[in-house]
């Protein structure tokens, strides 16, 4: 994947390997996991482990910084 069209990182391992974020399906489930661009691989977090995806998944993306991403709290109100 190209770093130009801009992944919204989600944090770091702790081996301070940076990841993005990234949604698999997975059996009959929308999870959300962690892109990692040197691999081309998704992680996510599954029944007590983690599962390894090197394709169908999709990455979060914000070409050109344009979205305006923001948080809510739960019940619908700003934070």
């Amino acid at each position: 994947m190209a770093h130009n069209i801009g992944p919204v990182p989600g944090g770091y391992e702790l081996d301070r390997i940076e990841f993005y974020i990234c949604r698999v399906y997975h059996e009959g489930h929308l999870l959300i996991g962690k892109y990692f661009p040197d691999e081309d691989k998704c992680m996510v977090g599954f029944d007590g482990g983690e599962k390894e995806y090197k394709e169908g998944f999709s990455v979060l993306t914000n070409p050109r910084n344009e979205a305006k991403l923001r948080w809510v709290a739960g019940n619908g109100k700003k934070c």
